[in-house]
Order: structure tokens, then sequence, then C-alpha cells
């Protein structure tokens, strides 16, 4: 069935590798007019650009990427081919992007920049953080979505968060990452550095967007993120550099459930003395 005019086109589409065993998959659409609540993206796989395809996943509503932990080894060997598919719940069609995949793996400096970086934020002077991707289509809050306007009415909706999306954020990424960065690290990778702004360094995956949320999950303290910029070594993303703002504990996100760590019972941060075997 071929899908309706204004069903949603893709615009582009890319796969990075974000470590040596996982894939990250970004893509997206062309502005329209059509209801996103009707449309869900699935991820097919192989390892020939002509197929067999084999379904590997739907994205989490919302979100316009997904990452594969799912690689064979040796990954070196292989290349893997993807599609991603723009499918109508209702039955009015899809629409399939053409095969993609990674052209070529990030050197071993960045392969090892980015094992250190991890180490370095588990091990070290990071702590256990998680973020908040905001969402950007999906299915409308039926509490505060004004239909005629086209906009969410309550900016402390407790259904969206403000966003105006069932739900406001999707599930929670939780990763580690490292509060108050190196002046250097801030200003080699494109953001200007003001004292008294609050700056967060975290791995390349998730790939995060401005409104997009920070959670210090040790302390629950939570922050926008204003800005993004990328760490990067030959074109590879080494890391990712946030500008914060941190949010009143009175704003609706800090009721956004997110699960505890052994860590945020006890009120500890993973950072460990140098000496420590």
């Amino acid at each position: 069935m071929n899908p309706p005019v204004n069903f949603p086109e893709f615009r582009n589409a890319l796969v990075r590798r974000v470590s040596s065993k996982e894939l990250l998959l970004r893509w997206s659409i062309r502005p329209t007019d059509y209801d996103l609540s009707d449309i869900r993206y699935e991820i097919f796989r192989s390892q020939g650009q002509s197929g067999p395809w084999d379904l590997m996943a739907t994205a989490e509503e919302g979100t316009y990427q997904w990452t594969d932990r799912d690689l064979n080894a040796p990954w070196t060997s292989n290349i893997y081919f993807y599609i991603v598919r723009v499918l109508s719940l209702s039955g009015k069609g899809y629409r399939d992007h053409e095969p993609i995949y990674q052209s070529h793996d990030p050197d071993h400096i960045a392969l090892e920049m980015i094992r250190k970086k991890a180490v370095f934020f588990r091990a070290r002077s990071g702590i256990s953080c998680a973020i908040l991707a905001r969402k950007s289509w999906g299915a409308k809050c039926g509490r505060c979505w004004d239909p005629v306007k086209k906009i969410p009415t309550d900016p402390d909706c407790p259904d969206c968060f403000g966003t105006g999306y069932a739900g406001g954020y999707t599930n929670p990424h939780l990763i580690h990452g490292l509060m108050s960065p190196p002046r250097e690290i801030v200003i080699n990778a494109g953001a200007p550095f003001n004292e008294g702004t609050a700056y967060a360094e975290i791995g390349p995956d998730p790939y995060v967007n401005p409104d997009d949320v920070f959670v210090d999950r040790v302390s629950n303290i939570r922050y926008r993120i204003t800005t993004v910029q990328q760490a990067a070594h030959r074109q590879y993303t080494v890391s990712q550099i946030l500008t914060l703002v941190m949010m009143d504990e009175n704003d609706v996100v800090y009721r956004y459930p997110i699960a505890e760590t052994d860590a945020t019972r006890k009120g500890e941060s993973y950072a460990l003395t140098t000496d420590r075997r």
C-alpha cells in the first residue's frame, strides 16, 4: 500500500560507531503535517546490502535514534547494513530509508580515547547520572494539548511535563559522566567557557540535544541542557560537552521517576582515590 502524500519522508540517516561493540543509528524526517502519533520506527539489519533483512527493534517513541548492541565478534570483520522504516500504526502504509552503513570505522586512537573516557567516568572522577531525552513526536498529551493552537497549555503538566507529548521524556539513559570538566576540555570542544556556568562531560552515547535533561543521580540535581559540543578525533565523537542550567526543585520534571542505585541510596559518587588498586 502506498502511503498518503503527506506521510513522513526521511531527510537523512547515518550510522556511527560509539564503541568497539556498539553502532548508533540516527535519522531525521522532513517537516510534515501528518499525525506523528500514528507512526513508529522499525530497524532492520543485514550483513549484505540486498538482504536478507532481520527486524531488530522498534525505536522508543519520541526518539530518532537506536543503538545496536547485538554485534557479532569480531566486529572489525563485519559490515552491517540497516534500513529504518517509518510505519503507520493504522495501516496507511510505510516508507523505508535506503540501506545505510558505516563506510569506515574510527581508528584505534579514537576507540582508545572513547575507552579511556568510559573508564575515567566510571572508576575515577565520574558520577552516576542519567539523560532524559525530551520527546519530539508521539501521542499528544491527553490532559493539556490544545488541538487548535497545536501547543501544550500547561508547562507544569504532570502527564507530559510541558512537552505536549504523552510521557514527556523517553526512558532514562543511565550512564556515567563528569561534572565540571577541566576548562581546556570545554574550550577545545568549541564551547565558550564562563566562570559560574555548569558543565558536564559524557561519552558519545546517547547523543543528546538542547532541552534534554541531565540528572546527577547521586544528589538528584537536575539540569536543563542548553548547548552540546562534541569533542572529536577525526570526525568521530569521543565525548560530549554539555552546558547546563540548574532546574528549580519545584519544576515538574523533578517528579519524573528514575530508578535508584546503590550509589544514590548511599549518597556516594563513583570517584576513587588515584592510589586505589
